[in-house]
């Protein structure tokens, strides 16, 4: 068996260049491959700004955005060492002074354009580098080059000024290769379904409008003259604009009912296209419009749930690449880099958890406490019982056992006798009465000894774990 041959290391042979095929290039500069913005837009991403006017996408995309900055965020560090515990604890600092949900919103535009640039402003903290802002540009300002390399388009500079090195934090999203920089945002799939939908409205007012004013037809006598065409025209134009008109008793005039009632078919057209925009960036529809069960709305938002994580998921661990390493390797060389993650788990149902941990107590499963933590949170801590003492013991279980067996043993050898005796149940209920105490006044005399006993047991019992302070 021949040696398989070792890998070259840090090589790559196949990264996008001049030369990649398919590949369309505008001198130094990279087009998009997305073809509905090169072709209905020259390359400008103003085209799918625009998209954001149409009420059901920003309803929808707000709905998005916001899901996903609900979300509390955290800080974890990288490993256990000291050091990166101490990185992530700096850079959790800097991000609460950055008011970091501000920022990620902002950023979050890269899913709707297929990327987004944030330009990170340091400033000086002793020796160490501190984030002071970050500021989230226009996706529109810049291209990539042919190297793919992140250049600013300016009047001045149309082949854009290449952008320095851990400067600006790169959140690409939507494509499904990583030769394309630019990505694939919702505005590529946002496109048509907006158009079409403008596009039906405006069709919807103009026979509204055409519909308020009435539309009449006119039925004439065959063979009638051009005169007397273009006179009842004249007449059904008249009433088209609220007019009057004198109408001939051989001139048939009828109002055009049935295409005033048609206009249902536009509404039924954009609910439709509201519906597919919704699909778009929920991937469901039923979180923003009408649902058909329960059922059926708790699979969607479960789906929409999803879709969030993904974003959530996405653009951490593009900040973790990006800001969060460069920042650890200038503050504390050799650290393992932090994690910055949102917790977009889903909410759980406490009263069902609840009732679920109590059958498995009452089975015998006991929880641990690191599953009480994790499911209950922090504030819980387990109740401590003291354990009873061998003379306890003793008094409560055999002197008030001796108290209370010459009242009972008589009692149930007098109800095994009479048992016995009897040859039905219903006779033995009527014979009841002769397992009475004899002597009444002697029973109530020994109960009470038995229950005096009892008391003063529980209470020496509860003056001793007073003392030894376990209560």
């Amino acid at each position: 068996m021949t040696d398989m041959p070792k890998p070259d290391i840090n090589v790559e042979v196949s990264a996008i260049g001049a030369d990649d095929f398919g590949a369309a290039y505008s001198e130094e500069l990279r087009l998009s491959g997305d073809g509905i913005l090169q072709t209905r837009g020259g390359g400008d991403l103003g085209l799918y700004e625009r998209l954001l006017t149409d009420w059901q996408v920003n309803s929808t995309w707000q709905q998005r955005r916001t899901a996903i900055v609900s979300r509390e965020w955290d800080v974890e560090p990288g490993a256990d060492d000291a050091l990166s515990i101490q990185a992530a604890e700096y850079l959790k600092e800097d991000l609460k002074n950055l008011d970091f949900d501000r920022v990620c919103k902002k950023s979050l535009m890269a899913v709707f354009y297929g990327f987004t640039a944030t330009e990170c402003m340091y400033g000086r903290d002793g020796t160490k580098f501190r984030l002071t802002d970050m500021r989230v540009r226009k996706s529109r300002r810049f291209r990539f080059d042919k190297y793919g390399a992140l250049r600013l388009v300016t009047k001045k500079n149309p082949t854009g000024v290449v952008m320095p090195e851990n400067k600006l934090w790169l959140f690409q999203a939507g494509s499904d290769d990583d030769d394309d920089p630019y990505g694939l945002g919702l505005g590529h799939y946002l496109y048509w379904p907006v158009w079409l939908k403008r596009n039906a409205i405006r069709f919807w007012a103009l026979f509204v409008e055409q519909m308020a004013r009435g539309r009449f037809s006119a039925t004439i006598p065959a063979g009638s003259s051009a005169e007397v065409r273009k006179a009842v025209q004249t007449m059904l134009n008249n009433l088209t604009t609220g007019g009057s008109a004198v109408i001939s008793d051989n001139v048939a005039v009828e109002l055009f009912e049935a295409m005033r009632n048609s206009g249902g078919d536009y509404a039924l057209f954009c609910r439709y296209l509201d519906a597919s925009i919704s699909k778009i960036i929920l991937s469901q529809t039923m979180t923003t419009d009408d649902g058909a069960s329960l059922s059926q709305a708790e699979v969607h938002s479960g789906v929409k749930l999803d879709v969030i994580k993904t974003d959530a998921d996405l653009q951490c661990e593009s900040f973790n690449r990006g800001p969060g390493t460069w920042l650890t390797n200038w503050n504390f060389p050799g650290a393992t880099p932090p994690k910055v993650w949102r917790n977009c788990r889903p909410a759980k149902d406490t009263k069902i958890q609840v009732e679920r941990d109590k059958v498995l107590h009452e089975i015998g499963w006991s929880p641990k406490a690191e599953y009480i933590q994790e499911e209950y949170g922090d504030g819980f801590e387990p109740i401590t019982t003291k354990a009873p003492k061998d003379d306890d013991v003793n008094f409560s279980e055999h002197d008030s056992e001796d108290e209370w067996r010459p009242l009972i043993t008589p009692t149930v050898d007098a109800l095994d006798a009479l048992l016995d005796d009897c040859e039905s149940l219903e006779e033995a209920r009527n014979r009841l009465g002769e397992v009475a105490q004899t002597n009444p006044d002697a029973h109530v005399q020994n109960l009470a000894r038995a229950t005096f006993a009892a008391g003063i047991a529980g209470r020496i019992g509860a003056k001793e774990g007073d003392v030894d302070g376990s209560k």
